[in-house]
């Protein structure tokens, strides 16, 4: 999963798991990570949503496993 950015390992996490409602979008704030249960959604801040890194892996790893 390198040179991943958050949204696709976020969305290959979700469909692996067979969750194609759930939403990825980006978060203009700092530090405003976080899964919306009532709304299906996901947030991450956009460097992690858009940037490839381990660390954006991990993030979006994190979230995903909220919604799984």
């Amino acid at each position: 999963m390198n040179r991943m950015s958050g949204v696709e390992a976020a969305r290959r996490i979700l469909g692996l798991n067979g969750l194609y409602a759930v939403r990825v979008e980006p978060a203009h704030d700092n530090l405003s990570d976080h899964y919306d249960q009532r709304r299906k959604t996901f947030r991450l801040r956009e460097t992690v949503f858009s940037v490839p890194s381990i660390a954006s892996v991990v993030v979006a790893a994190h979230e995903a496993g909220h919604a799984i």
